[in-house]
């Protein structure tokens, strides 16, 4: 027989799995059936679980329909941690990694205006390495960074169009509004950002979203180095470390990929045809 400490313990796991079902639903929130369906949990531990979470706040029930979605405790609880919450602080020990793993120049940018500056920048250890360009010229178009925060901002898109002549900076800069829509869609699709020599000759740079826990994203973890330790295999595990390393990034934002993110999430494609040739 189980102490009463597991018995204990198990009750919180069932708990725990049942809010992470609530607050992984939409607005309507979910039956009884539906929450056991997910959870496994028997009907009438849940019944009493759930009472037990309406009584504190941390589950609300609708009077019509009988339905359950997050009380207003956790609403109060997660307002309090997002006032907590640091990026530069949280980023700072994934963008090390992302050093430690590649040796190549990391950035962590958000959006400000038409620029991208870096909240975090560690240079390669490297005698020759890539340093991001400074100034006023928008290039948010040309720059793996940039194209990040463009992708999942179609609204921004439109407005960064109308305002900003898109810049030719090398002879692979897209300059062409429908191709660079095409490549923001490829971002979407893939979860990757790249710039192929396309802000500056000579260098190369992988970029991948960070989201926060409502699915918004609010920065971008790149990569950058010279082209030529670009090498086909380098640039593959690059990219998987950036990728990865922004999703440990997003998960420590409180990002959930189940969790009511927005419609355009990527899907973290890996073939590696998907990728571009690197010389």
């Amino acid at each position: 027989m189980k102490s009463g400490n597991e018995r204990s313990i198990q009750s919180l796991d069932r708990a725990f799995d049942i809010l992470q079902v609530i607050g992984q639903s939409d607005a309507k929130g979910l039956s009884l059936k539906e929450i056991c369906s997910v959870t496994k949990v028997h009907p009438s531990t849940t019944h009493h679980l759930l009472g037990t979470m309406v009584a504190r706040g941390y589950v609300s029930q609708n009077a019509d329909s009988r339905r359950y979605m997050l009380g207003p405790t956790l609403l109060q609880m997660r307002s309090a941690a997002l006032d907590r919450l640091d990026l530069q602080s949280i980023a700072y020990p994934v963008a090390c990694e992302l050093l430690q793993r590649s040796s190549e120049s990391v950035y962590v940018s958000m959006l400000q205006g038409w620029d991208f500056p870096a909240l975090i920048m560690l240079p390669s250890p490297h005698s020759v390495r890539f340093v991001r360009p400074t100034g006023p010229t928008a290039s948010l178009h040309a720059a793996a960074s940039g194209k990040c925060l463009l992708a999942y901002q179609p609204e921004m898109l439109d407005r960064y169009l109308h305002d900003v002549t898109l810049t030719s900076f090398t002879c692979n800069t897209i300059v062409d509004p429908a191709a660079l829509r095409a490549e923001l869609a490829t971002i979407r699709a893939t979860g990757v950002a790249f710039d192929r020599e396309e802000r500056s000759i000579g260098a190369t740079c992988v970029a991948a979203p960070v989201f926060d826990d409502r699915g918004s994203m609010v920065a971008a973890l790149s990569l950058s180095a010279p082209t030529f330790r670009a090498t086909p295999e380098m640039f593959t595990r690059w990219v998987a470390d950036t990728r990865e390393l922004a999703a440990t990034l997003s998960g420590r934002l409180g990002f959930s990929p189940g969790a009511g993110a927005i419609d355009s999430m990527p899907q973290f494609q890996n073939d590696a045809a998907d990728l571009p040739i690197v010389s």
